[in-house]
This record gives C-alpha cells, structure tokens and sequence, in this order.
C-alpha cells in the first residue's frame, strides 16, 4: 500500500469519503475543527492510503498532553477520523492505519499512541492484535419522558465562565492538559453545534452539543459522582422535552452503570487503547511499570476525544 501524508488539497476527497463512510460526519467547517487546530501539541498529521492508485482508507492522528494526576506529563496522539471505503475493507488498511499512527506519533516524541471504539467496532479488533492496553468505557445513550429520574431545573448560561470552573476540578484519573482558557474553548467551546452551558443548582454543569437526533453532552462539571448524576439527569431532561436523545462517553464504567439502573440509559461497551510509540518517551512518562497498571484510572469525557 502506499501512504500519502499530508497530502495537499486533501480537503474535499478526506470529507467526501468521512460521509460516505460515517453518513452525516459533518461540513467544511467540522473538517477544519477536527483537523485544522493545535490542542496541546503539534498539528494534526492527515494520512491517505492507496494501492495500485485505488484510494482505500484515511486517518489522522491528533496531538495532546497528558497528565496524571501525579503531575506526569507527556505528548500523546489519538487516532482520529479513521474510515475505510466499503470497498476496501478485509484488505489490511486499518492494520497500516495503526503502524503509520504509531510511527507519526513516535516522529513527534510522543509516548503513547491512543483511540476510542466501541468493543463490536472492527477496529477494536485489529488494535487489540496489535497489543494495545484495553481500558474499559463506555458509550451512553437513551431518551426519556419529561421526569427524568432525579431531574432538577436546568437554566442555560454564557459559556465564558465555564473554563475556571474546569481549571478547578479534580479529575480522578489520567486527563488531557489544556494550557489555557482559549485552548480549552477551541476544544470544548467552539465546537461546529455550537454548544450551550446547561446549569443545575447546587450540581454543577454540562457543556451540551446539538448535533443531529442526539444531544451530546460534552463535559461535566460535578462535585462528586451524585452531583454528576443529577447533572445528566437534568440533561436527560432537557434533551426529552427539544425531542433529541441523549449521549455521553464515559471513561468509568460503574458510572454509566449507575445510569443504567437509575436513568434507564443504555451502555454500550467500549474501550480507550493504548499504544507504546516512541519506547523513550514512554519509559520516562511510565517508568518500568506495564501501561495497564501506570495508568489505572481516566478521567476524560466525551469533548476530550477529537
């Protein structure tokens, strides 16, 4: 296979193939939010593979910091906007999509390689081969009648004091390091739907995104998981009453599974894998410890993925 990096003018063939694949992904715009800004790292590497000319799959890795709650640090990239034309698929690409990401992310100095699926996506197959470490998530969606469970009033707000109330949480878990107001905003902000600070309280807030059928609840500021719940739930709420369902991610399975038995949501199992890539950077962010037990706990939700 041959593998175009970077290629000019790419624009309008990568967004044609990303609906094509994933229906509705999303505009000019989208594209330029996905691909075109800088969150803690060096700019988005794009990549296109082809063989005998014929255009098979595309990918991008994003860059990010890392940090632990120990105070760690170090530059990461994430598999971003991966597709494979229908055409193409049983033919390895994806499996060349994960030794390209690798190799990109290691020519920055990046420690690990990560990406997001769900466990009966194919991908999560072919990184699990490749010997990813697999950290239990999940995927929550659902709709609910007016009276969600727990639902307390909700009031929206401006969104421009919501990143000094990020800056001081506690996350309990490994999480992406933003490095000011702005940065923080370009990820979680200004978003292509345009999202909205929902409010409940003595609670905390969300940052929710419209996009399509579904209001996609991006971040949560919360006191403690009851507080969190009563947050969804007004989200829950909100989304049943603008006639949209409701989805997160979750990197803590036995929260999504209190959202189960207590909201009614459903969750689907997914994973956060992680790969090695430069063997230097890894051992001095690691140590000697196996990635699995370095980093036991994530605490990342669903605007942090792209």
């Amino acid at each position: 296979m041959e593998i175009e990096r970077n290629p000019p003018g790419a624009e309008a063939l990568y967004l044609e193939s990303l609906n094509l694949c994933f229906p509705g992904w999303g505009d000019a715009r989208a594209y330029a939010w996905a691909f075109g800004r800088r969150v803690g790292g060096p700019p988005a590497d794009l990549m296109m593979l082809r063989e005998g000319g014929e255009l098979l799959a595309g990918s991008a890795v994003s860059y990010r910091t890392l940090l632990t709650p120990e105070g760690k640090r170090a530059l990461i990239g994430i598999m971003t906007g991966s597709w494979t034309l229908p055409a193409a698929r049983g033919r390895g690409a994806f499996t060349t999509i994960i030794e390209e990401s690798v190799a990109l992310t290691k020519r920055h100095g990046g420690a690990l390689l990560l990406a997001f699926v769900t466990e009966t996506n194919a991908s999560f197959r072919r990184l699990e081969a490749a010997g990813s470490a697999l950290f239990p998530t999940r995927y929550v969606s659902g709709r609910a009648g007016l009276s969600a469970p727990g639902a307390r009033p909700a009031v929206e707000r401006e969104t421009k004091s919501w990143f000094e109330r990020f800056e001081k949480a506690r996350p309990e878990g490994a999480h992406f390091a933003y490095g000011s107001a702005e940065e923080w905003a370009g990820q979680h902000v200004e978003r292509p739907g345009q999202p909205v600070l929902v409010e409940v309280e003595n609670a905390g807030a969300a940052l929710v995104e419209t996009h399509g059928d579904f209001d996609r609840v991006q971040a949560i500021c919360a006191d403690g998981d009851e507080a969190r719940l009563q947050v969804i739930a007004s989200c829950l709420q909100r989304a049943a009453s603008r006639g949209k369902r409701l989805f997160l991610f979750e990197s803590k399975p036995a929260r999504a599974e209190r959202m189960t038995q207590e909201l009614g949501l459903d969750a689907a199992k997914g994973y956060l894998t992680a790969l090695p890539a430069d063997e230097a950077a890894s051992a001095a962010f690691l140590g000697r410890t196996p990635l699995a037990q370095a980093l036991p706990e994530w605490s990342l939700d669903s605007g942090d993925r792209m």
